[in-house]
């Protein structure tokens, strides 16, 4: 143990002792108010201070300051505007914790003493039968209030709240214990009160000391998993003891458990061996020679040995929990993925995200913006995930907020109707959005609606995209399947481009309840689904046929294919779900599933859900399985041994589930979002296409014209067979000399006009400078038109902001309008007639490939179509 931590220690003794040492409290007397039996007058600080004063083994306060520098350390090392805490030292917020928990243990004990009519405590008289059981009452209650005024000074809300939520525990469990005997779920119970009377202090205790040292999310998750075990196998080897030590080492009687009709761990495993010591549990020991007895049997049986192993589970769960990195980091390359999982639910927290191997949250979404309403469904957009988009259930309504935790972007857009299902580009760009039966398309760069049409006749269940983001699958509650070009979606508003689906079949008789797309590329793209029917289907895209047929003796709710489209999941309305291997088919396309057989070993069930199943989805190496029901239950899966290894529940159904990888914007302190924050100033009615967005990723500067005469250049460059490079650097790097001179002189004569028009301008009157006016716009308008004969995409824009700069060039003084005028003479009478003839022709060159372009353009979108078809 650090030297530091040692000297914390002795230094949390003296200041406990102390602590009881300076507030006089009133006094008291014995309760049964007998002049014969009269106690000295004692104060309530005399007899918190010497409980304290009898020691103990600081086991709690002692795992929260290790705790603490454990996380300062992690701190230091990932956040580097954090403060460098010499020798890993922790703050005195921290070292506060400790002495609180000790505190709140030391009056726990006290009541504990009353409630047990304990005669002994640390081989000295207990309070209760020193005083009598009110004053030992009041004395656990006024180190109780010490403790609260102590929490207070810490200044702290969030850290307020966490400790509080252990003296809550702590009355819990005490109820828990009070009930009877519930013999089927008698280990449950066990667990439930060891967490709630003793492993609820160190789990509390250590996530406080990582809140106060700045840790992100997941590490006071960490932290929190790491106390519990810690305090779970501590109490179980606290409760063998009471069976197999003696009463020297335990300082407190033995089988004082039995005597007080505790059923604990290794009396509950020794009844599995012992039927009989059920029907002494149900009495609690209260005859004669029970509790004996029941020793005899514990000891004689296996039931110590398994409470030995259930103790070395937990402690070992937390020694891997303390040997992660204790950078942030490490957390993410070790844990590359994690679970997001939504509810449809107005309660708090209605979207987290699940560490899959410790099944607690590291990230969660409050839902403030909700506003009371219910969440409907939640996809996570950005190749970081730097956004969430989360709907309304039964309103049209979207709100889009930052997943990093410091970061307050929040935005929101009213839709023509409730969002049944969604979908986004890897790049977050594109939003494809199901309302009732229709397919809506918007721009997240500029709000654009770019397409809606109606996709069935009946309300859309499930919308997805394809892993090239090529092809768009829609399934609906008329039971039709469809795939779509996302091109054609995109460019539907434009020329002779069509909404119709390339596939389309009628999969299921039924409402169809999900859909499950393959990693296949979009020329092999196989689709899974299933449906009320009580049937599931593989579709092929490339084959446009039913590869394979699925009949089972359930409705069917939920699916998907596992990464080699060898296996696939199916989840019922009863909450069993199916694994299904596509290579022991035999070649057969019609298949039959018992799914409510649990004897049947022909095909795997998962059993752990009561509920129909809602979502599915599998991790990136197929190892396990997530699934969600209808209740808000959902599970993690080992898909080899069918274990559930994790299992946690939400306060609504499940109406998303997906692993997802661990981004930085979940976890880090000064993560910045990168790139574009989507527009949520959704259009309500389809762009007419007059401009085009395009998500700019490059340092540019607007105010250049940067854009201006790209596509020029671009065919310049292939007229003269220039090659393409990407390390060219301006426009004249974009051109061969002889070109770039053509320009230049272009360029030249440009502006040698604009100077000799504006010298004619300064001697004319107002009526003739507005003539003058009219008569270049109308030239404008006649350069800006489009030239005859040509396609509608040819359209050459002005660059209004070099004008303006011309303008205000052309406005400094006459002196230098004199000599510029003298300089741009002398240039244009260089400049022979043949030149001028060239960049005439140039331009009209430049034209015709504009045209061959479109035309090509045009062409390579019908061959495409009619391959597709």
């Amino acid at each position: 143990m650090p030297n530091f931590i040692v000297q914390r220690k002795t230094q949390l003794q003296t200041d406990l002792i102390t602590e009881f040492s300076t507030h006089p409290v009133r006094n008291v007397v014995n309760e049964d108010n007998d002049p014969l039996q009269q106690q000295p007058v004692v104060e309530f600080d005399q007899i918190a201070r010497a409980y304290f004063e009898r020691g103990g083994k600081m086991f709690r306060p002692m795992v929260a300051l290790l705790m603490a520098s454990a996380c300062n350390e992690a701190v230091a090392q990932t956040n580097k505007f954090s403060p460098k805490l010499e020798s890993l030292e922790i703050t005195e917020s921290q070292y506060k914790i400790g002495k609180i928990a000790e505190m709140i243990h030391t009056a726990s004990l006290i009541h504990d003493d009353v409630i047990d009519e304990a005669e002994t405590r640390r081989g000295r008289a207990t309070i209760n039968s020193a005083y009598g059981n009110k004053t030992a009452v009041l004395v656990g209650d006024y180190i109780l209030a010490r403790a609260t005024q102590v929490l207070c000074s810490i200044g702290r809300p969030n850290v307020i709240s966490i400790m509080a939520s252990i003296i809550e525990d702590l009355v819990l469990g005490e109820f828990l214990q009070m009930q009877l005997i519930n013999r089927e779920n008698l280990m449950d119970d066990y667990l439930r009160r060891v967490y709630k009377k003793t492993a609820s202090l160190f789990a509390n205790s250590c996530k406080s000391v990582a809140v106060l040292a700045e840790a992100d999310k997941s590490l006071e998750n960490v932290a929190f998993e790491y106390g519990k075990n810690i305090g779970m196998a501590f109490q179980i080897i606290d409760d063998l003891l009471d069976f197999v030590a003696s009463q020297e080492d335990l300082g407190k009687p033995t089988s004082n458990d039995l005597k007080l009709g505790l059923s604990t761990c290794p009396l509950i495993y020794a009844a599995e061996q012992y039927p009989e010591l059920y029907v002494l549990m149900s009495r609690k020991f209260s005859e004669e020679g029970d509790s004996e007895k029941a020793h005899e049997m514990v000891v004689n049986s296996s039931g110590p040995e398994k409470a030995r192993q259930l103790a070395r589970f937990y402690s070992t769960e937390a020694a891997r929990l303390s040997s992660m990195s204790k950078t942030i980091s490490d957390l993410e390359s070790r844990h590359p993925e994690v679970l997001f999982v939504s509810a449809s639910t107005s309660d708090p927290y209605p979207s987290i995200l699940v560490d899959p191997r410790t099944g607690v949250s590291t990230w969660s979404y409050k839902g403030a913006q909700l506003q009371g309403s219910v969440n409907g469904t939640a996809i996570l957009i950005g190749a970081r995930h730097d956004h969430l988009l989360s709907s309304v259930k039964d309103r049209g309504l979207l709100h889009a907020i930052a997943t990093p935790n410091h970061d307050r972007f929040y935005a929101k857009a009213v839709l023509p109707g409730p969002i049944e299902s969604m979908c986004a580009t890897g790049d977050g760009t594109i939003l494809f959005a199901a309302i009732r039966n229709q397919i809506f398309v918007w721009s997240l760069l500029s709000g654009e609606l770019l397409c809606a049409f109606e996709a069935h006749y009946q309300p859309i269940v499930k919308i997805d995209l394809s892993l090239d983001e090529s092809l768009l699958v829609t399934a609906g509650k008329d039971g039709v399947l469809q795939v779509y070009v996302v091109v054609d979606l995109l460019d539907a508003n434009r020329g002779d481009s069509t909404t119709s689906p390339i596939r389309k079949w009628t999969a299921h008789y039924m409402a169809i309840t999900d859909l499950s797309l393959s990693l296949s590329p979009d020329s092999n793209l196989r689709i899974a689904t299933v449906g009320l029917d009580r049937t599931a289907s593989i579709h092929s895209v490339a084959l446009n046929s039913c590869l394979l047929k699925i009949t089972a003796d359930r409705p069917l709710t939920a699916c998907v294919l596992d990464q080699s489209e060898s296996r696939i999941f199916i989840g019922t309305d009863v909450g069993n779900i199916a694994q299904i291997s596509l290579y022991k088919t035999d070649s057969s396309t019609d298949l039959t599933l018992q799914t409510s057989d649990e004897k049947d070993c022909t095909v795997p069930i998962f059993n752990g859900h009561e509920e129909a199943i809602t979502k599915l989805s599998l991790n990136g190496d197929g190892c396990l399985l997530a699934s969600g029901d209808k209740s808000g239950k959902y599970c993690i899966w080992d898909i080899r041994s069918r274990q559930c290894l994790k299992v946690s529940t939400m306060s609504g159904p499940i109406s998303a589930l997906r692993f997802v990888r661990n981004s930085a914007a979940f976890w880090a302190k000064n993560y910045e979002v990168s790139g574009y924050r989507p527009n949520l100033a959704l259009e309500r009615t389809i762009t007419d296409s007059a401009t085009i967005s395009l998500y700019q990723k490059v340092d540019v500067d607007d105010k250049q014209g940067y854009f201006d005469g790209v596509m020029d250049q671009i065919l310049e460059r292939y007229k003269y067979g220039i090659p393409t490079s990407s390390k060219s650097n301006g426009l004249a790097n974009l051109m061969s000399p002889a070109v770039a001179n053509k320009l230049n002189a272009a360029e030249v004569s440009k502006n040698v006009q604009s100077a000799q028009e504006y010298q004619e301008e300064q001697r004319m009157s107002k009526k003739s400078k507005k003539r003058l006016q009219k008569k270049l716009n109308r030239q404008a308008l006649f350069q800006l038109s489009k030239p005859p004969g040509k396609v509608d995409e040819v359209v050459i824009v002005s660059d209004e902001e070099n004008e303006n700069n011309e303008g205000k060039e052309l406005n400094e003084g006459n002196e230098k309008q004199e000599q510029s005028s003298e300089q741009l003479n002398r240039t244009v009478s260089d400049s022979s007639q043949n030149e001028s003839q060239e960049i005439v022709a140039l331009k009209a060159e430049i034209a015709r490939l504009k045209s061959i372009n479109a035309e090509l353009y045009k062409f390579g979108l019908e061959r495409i179509t009619q391959n597709s078809q």
